[in-house]
């Protein structure tokens, strides 16, 4: 069994830090920083224990902010710089974010000088946000000097830091409402020569869709034309969202414009399935176009729920290329398990065929939960 994702800030990680800043500051209370941290980590979750070490860190660092900040730039510009595949051995990093976004806000231009150097040794997503809500002209203007920085970490943060959805952080909830200030960013940043660099730019999209769909579509379209083969790998992964929500102009955008078919033939291969059986699906697509076109077969399953209600949930299924007037027999089979994410309900179920995001065919099956 795999270790707990939070023992990878512990007592030996605090242990580190505080030995690092004695080096630079010999007045650092070593022991008594110990103290306050040792036995208070395994209740924890790795959030809160990157919270209480830089708590604790900041409480032993002198009382003047300006002076902890210059104290700890110096302890992060000893520290090796890292590479794209050694981010896991950064995580000592972690509690200084929480101590600058928790301590350092009355510091800006100091705070994002040392966020500027500890995203070199792992990231700077979590702590950078709070200074994005709170002196953003500040923040944007690093963030755009910083999207042309040799360090590829230094060029990821200004996407995964400005996200507006960032998994673990909290939202940017002016970012939500309106993502235009960190567009000119991401398009900096869509040709980035690292992919580690262009796929932060994909997940920015990716958020900005949410809330935004039509926008995000008006970037995607322009980015599309004549785009080379690294870009058009980030709009796929930027558009992941969309196409499986069958988004009829973001699959049109991608190459798989509306359909000319004859009406579907959908057979299941049953009416009844039980938790734990397979639905096989059974099609036969005839083209009614002279040109060959490329397809995308989904299928939207309408779950119900404990209230009653159905709620829709998209599986994916193929792709097809149909030449001029050919017909495509495909069969797609699906195993109704139960899954962490969803909890099935027995009752009549509607299933939707989806071909390029058009709904072509539909059945009903009825599911039996032992």
């Amino acid at each position: 069994m795999a270790e707990p994702f939070k023992n990878l800030i512990d007592d030996s990680v605090a242990q580190w830090l505080g030995n690092r800043v004695h080096e630079i500051w010999p007045a650092f209370p070593n022991d008594a920083y110990r103290d306050a941290i040792r036995g208070h980590l395994q209740a924890l979750e790795l959030k809160a224990r990157a919270q209480h070490v830089g708590d604790c860190l900041r409480s032993a660092l002198p009382e003047d902010m300006g002076q902890t900040l210059g104290i700890l730039l110096e302890v992060i510009r000893n520290t090796p710089e890292i590479t794209v595949d050694e981010m896991t051995n950064g995580w000592p990093m972690l509690p200084i974010n929480s101590l600058v976004a928790n301590h350092g806000l009355d510091h800006p231009e100091l705070s994002l000088d040392l966020l500027f150097e500890v995203t070199k040794r792992f990231t700077s997503e979590f702590g950078i946000r709070p200074f994005l809500d709170l002196h953003p002209e500040v923040a944007m203007a690093r963030l755009h000097s910083w999207a042309t920085d040799p360090n590829v970490h230094v060029r990821r943060l200004v996407s995964e830091g400005s996200r507006p959805r960032l998994p673990w952080a909290p939202q940017i909830k002016a970012f939500i409402a309106d993502p235009t200030p960190i567009l000119p960013l991401l398009e900096k940043l869509k040709d980035d020569p690292e992919e580690y660099v262009r796929r932060s730019v994909a997940n920015s999209l990716n958020d900005i869709c949410k809330d935004h769909p039509e926008r995000m579509l008006d970037v995607v379209e322009a980015w599309s034309k004549g785009a080379p083969k690294a870009r058009q790998k980030l709009i796929r992964h930027a558009c992941r969202t969309l196409i499986k929500a069958g988004n009829p102009r973001c699959l049109a955008i991608l190459g798989f414009p509306p359909p000319m078919l004859r009406p579907v033939a959908m057979q299941l291969s049953t009416n009844k399935s039980t938790l734990g059986g397979m639905l096989t699906v059974d099609l036969e697509i005839t083209s009614t176009s002279s040109e060959p076109q490329k397809l995308i077969a989904d299928y939207r399953f309408h779950w119900i729920k404990a209230n009653g209600k159905a709620v829709p949930k998209v599986s994916k299924g193929s792709q097809i290329t149909l030449a001029p007037g050919a017909t495509k027999k495909a069969s797609h089979s699906f195993h109704i398990k139960p899954v962490t994410t969803r909890r099935y309900y027995p009752g009549v179920t509607l299933v939707e065929l989806l071909i390029n995001g058009e709904v072509r065919g539909s059945a009903l099956f009825e599911l039996h939960i032992a």
